[in-house]
């Protein structure tokens, strides 16, 4: 097996290359609905992500979506109903943005 790191904190905060989110057969979750969760924030964020959501209809159990590239522009804090924007992206992170 792989070494695996588990890390705390906010997924748009990760500096990992790949994320996995499994909650919702439909990409993007409930962005477009007002919902404040984990995959909605990372989409809020990049909102480049959102074009999947244009070509991808609801996914099969067997199915898997790989997005790259989308870049962050924002910043949020809070989670759910406490969720706000915080300010724009700062390219505080060194380097290459990761692609997600």
């Amino acid at each position: 097996l792989c070494k695996v790191r588990i890390v705390d904190g906010a997924i748009e905060d990760c500096a990992a290359e790949v994320h996995a989110e499994f909650a919702n057969a439909f990409i993007g979750g409930g962005v477009m609905t007002g919902d404040f969760a984990m995959e909605e924030i990372l989409f809020l964020v990049k909102p480049e992500l959102m074009v999947a959501m244009a070509v991808q209809n609801r996914m099969a159990d067997t199915e898997v979506v790989c997005v790259s590239g989308a870049l962050q522009y924002s910043l949020v804090r809070g989670y759910g109903s406490s969720f706000e924007f915080a300010g724009d992206y700062d390219q505080r992170r060194v380097g290459l943005p990761p692609k997600v």
